[in-house]
């Protein structure tokens, strides 16, 4: 306690001495000799606003860039020349006399086949923090990709200081964290599953996606409630110019965007947006669901999924925007098998997300922007087990055993961003969240006391409030620095999160860029994904079960090599407090009737240190990047592995990644993805508890995560063609066909125990006879071999 009043005590003195160092700057600054530049920059084409857009000012050779509404302001010397400029786009300039409001448009070009550009990010950008990326799916097309669908998240895989969980899944682990330390934002509304197919695929529809920015070393103020990164989704708002179809057909999935301009009357108009996939490798299976239903098969399987999202955009006023979007995902999967003729079992499983948003923009005076959002989230899963018993010609359910956890979110959040002038931005705000939590919602057949199952139904409903605050502040011209406070309240607790960011421009395109953040997060999720089922259960904290925390430093040193190489170098120190864990061997699903509290480990740390390298080429014919990490990960209870630190399931010490695309000509391109990892670390056994009077062998466990799988690594190709249809009406179409793992390398997925039991010779077969000895055999199952696609796109406007 007496830490924390003398760290709050120095805050304040810090806080004091930041202000008197800000208004004597704003004493100063003498705004009457400047212009103000302020306004909103959209696609010419398609009336999207542009995110990302670089403002520069030719005579103070400095500048900022556009917001994810397409808002900027900038204060500039009467009488300067601003450049405009983004990837694809084609630069404006426009001559500043004096204050003025813009309403920019930037109109899409046929790039020459040297200014192709397949990552839309700048690591040497000064205004962007260290360890921030962003990405557009548009220059990621000619990429491989699994099964011909485009996917941002495994995209942002192949960066360094990311990896993925088992193969072929969506899990991200940033620099040392778990899956669940992660937050994925739609349109600032909070996503709690990012997984269809298994994990093969993501949720979010890379056709639908206008921009994602990625933190994951400095994270803003406005953003919380998780650890390790942030990563924050727009999709886009529609063609408010005209109506726009796009079809993508695929071996097992197929996708439509459908967008287009609203007239709702003269001066009130918007645009729509309408997003949709649909995956069926259940029409495969098919012939086996009807060899069932004709009793010519004992089992069979189906699977299916889709998500959608709906989007309105109203422009209320040159300075008023509205925009309501709803988004909703759902899997599905279904095993029947017939025991006997009499006896049927049935497994089912299924998860999905829904939320709706509605989001108001304002410019209220020429540098004061206001942001509000208002936002419901749900995720659901569901776990079905059904045995049927046939009586008198016709199945009746027996037994069933239903488990339905799940997590509701409705929340509100405004931002009021405020800029003085070209050194001072202030950003400020409040969120209000109301949790309900619903760990093991349980119902079954199975007798079972009225005390147990009330409490396995039992609801947590946690509000939570939130107080933000940040400033950009550039004193000096080689100086720039983002400051960030951060105060949470969840039910009991209350805990404080400052940020800072600080950027050194050196030379033309060199920068040096240090950072340290401290976060909060209040919810844990629950989960074994041994075989890459979804069976994720997200908890609160409680009385008993504290938040999470992490404080990481970090500081990167960049250079850029004229205009087409980029080059980075990022290290990294995570601290992490309050950590929680299964007891070995148990999990909540398997655990009926136990509180999830009982069954986890709390209190644990963590350490997580590593080294990125970063060479990037953007531009040009052959474009790409290559990514190297070396990453060291460790976690310590008192419960587990004797309170040893032993190495956290993620850890792996290298990771490669090579990605490179070649544009033959404007219509030609290849891709070429090559990864490589270090096997993360498992638990296995190490002895064998021998039978006794017919009871079952028992494992004896050692060490947690005593054992490493083996190194994994894959290439993907591809090769995509694209074709114009008509000219005049845009028209365009796409082909693509690549290989996914190409030289078939059997990747482990995990390691199956089985035993070995041998026998004292007494059955001449070899087969039964006394037991003398067991022993254990480790086998490592993989899952996904070489996979060829074939996809193809048409665009109709």
């Amino acid at each position: 306690m007496k830490r924390n009043h003398i760290f709050k005590d120095h805050l304040e003195k810090l806080f004091v001495i930041f202000l008197s160092i800000i208004s004597s700057n704003i004493t100063l600054a003498q705004p009457l000799q400047r212009g103000h530049i302020k306004g909103f920059i959209t696609d010419s084409n398609s009336g999207e606003s542009l995110s990302g857009v670089s403002i520069y000012d030719s005579v103070s050779n400095e500048g900022g860039i556009s917001n994810n509404t397409g808002y900027f302001s900038l204060f500039v010397k009467p009488n300067t020349i601003v450049a405009f400029s983004h990837i694809g786009y084609r630069q404006i300039t426009i001559l500043v006399k004096k204050d003025t409001s813009l309403q920019i448009t930037l109109t899409p070009v046929l790039q020459d086949i040297k200014e192709v550009n397949i990552l839309g990010s700048s690591s040497i950008n000064r205004y962007r923090p260290g360890g921030m990326l962003s990405f557009s799916t548009e220059n990621l097309k000619h990429l491989p990709v699994f099964l011909g669908e485009r996917d941002i998240i495994k995209t942002m895989a192949l960066m360094p200081g990311i990896t993925q969980g088992n193969e072929g899944t969506v899990g991200l682990f940033v620099r040392g964290g778990g899956a669940d330390q992660n937050l994925f934002l739609v349109d600032n509304t909070p996503v709690y599953n990012t997984a269809h197919l298994f994990g093969f695929m993501s949720v979010f529809n890379s056709d639908a996606i206008k921009g994602v920015d990625f933190y994951k070393g400095f994270f803003p103020a406005r953003f919380g409630g998780k650890l390790s990164s942030v990563v924050d989704i727009t999709m886009k708002e529609g063609n408010n110019q005209s109506p726009s179809t796009e079809i993508g057909i695929g071996l097992i999935n197929s996708r439509l965007l459908l967008e287009g301009p609203l007239r709702l009357t003269k001066k009130l108009r918007g645009s729509y947006l309408i997003a949709a996939r649909g995956a069926y490798p259940g029409i495969f299976t098919l012939p086996g669901v009807l060899a069932y239903k004709l009793n010519k098969a004992n089992n069979f399987f189906t699977y299916w999924m889709y998500d959608v999202l709906a989007k309105i955009s109203i422009n209320i006023t040159q300075n008023d925007k509205l925009l309501l979007s709803t988004y909703r995902s759902y899997d599905y999967w279904l095993t029947r098998q017939k025991d006997t003729p009499e006896i049927r079992y049935s497994y089912g499983l299924n998860w999905g997300n829904q939320t709706v948003s509605l989001r108001y923009h304002r410019l209220v005076f020429t540098n004061l922007f206001l942001s509000t959002n208002v936002y419901y989230s749900h995720y659901t899963y569901q776990q079905t087990i059904n045995n049927s018993e046939k009586v008198n010609n016709s199945f009746i359910t027996k037994d069933f055993y239903t488990i339905r956890p799940g997590l509701k979110e409705t929340g509100l959040k405004g931002i009021i961003e405020y800029t003085y002038n070209k050194a001072v931005t202030v950003r400020s705000g409040v969120e209000s969240i109301f949790h309900s939590y619903r760990p093991t919602y349980l119902e079954t057949s199975i007798r079972t006391p009225s005390a147990l199952l009330e409490q396995m139904q039992k609801t947590f409903h946690t509000p939570e409030n939130n107080l933000f605050a940040e400033i950009d502040w550039s004193p000096i011209k080689y100086l720039d620095l983002q400051a960030g406070y951060r105060l949470n309240s969840f039910s009991r607790y209350t805990l404080s999160d400052p940020r800072l960011s600080v950027s050194i421009p050196f030379r033309k395109n060199s920068s040096f860029k240090l950072g340290y953040s401290k976060s909060s997060q209040f919810i844990h999720l629950l989960s074994q994904n041994a075989v890459g089922l979804p069976n994720d259960i997200w908890v609160p904290s409680t009385n008993s079960i504290p938040p999470q925390r992490a404080a990481q430093y970090a500081l990167s040193i960049n250079h850029k090599i004229g205009n087409s190489i980029e080059l980075s170098v990022e290290g990294y120190f995570k601290k992490l407090t309050q950590q929680i864990d299964y007891q070995s061997t148990t999990s909540i699903l398997s655990a009926v009737g136990q509180s999830w509290e009982n069954l986890i480990v709390q209190g644990g740390i963590g350490r997580a240190y590593g080294l990125e390298f970063f060479i990037n080429k953007p531009k040009g014919k052959l474009t790409g990047w290559l990514a190297y990490t070396l990453a060291y990960n460790k976690r310590k209870f008192d419960g587990i592995n004797s309170g040893n630190w032993y190495f956290a399931n993620y850890d792996r010490r290298h990771t490669i990644n090579l990605v490179s695309s070649y544009s033959f000509s404007r219509r030609l391109h290849a891709g070429a993805n090559w990864q490589f990892y270090t096997g993360s670390p498992i638990t296995i056994p190490v002895a064998i508890i021998q039978p006794v009077f017919g009871s079952r062998p028992q494992f004896v466990y050692g060490n947690r995560n005593n054992f490493r799988l083996p190194s994994y690594h894959r290439l993907d190709v591809s090769i995509s063609w694209e074709k114009e249809i008509h000219k005049k009406r845009l028209r365009k179409s796409m082909w693509s066909i690549g290989v996914y793992n190409a030289y078939n390398r059997a990747n482990p997925y995990y390691i199956d125990t089985s035993l070995i039991y041998k026998h004292d010779g007494s059955d001449p077969y070899g087969y039964y006879g006394k037991i003398i000895g067991i022993k254990s055999h480790l086998s490592q199952v993989s899952v996904v071999p070489i996979l060829p696609y074939l996809s193809y796109e048409i665009k109709l406007n």
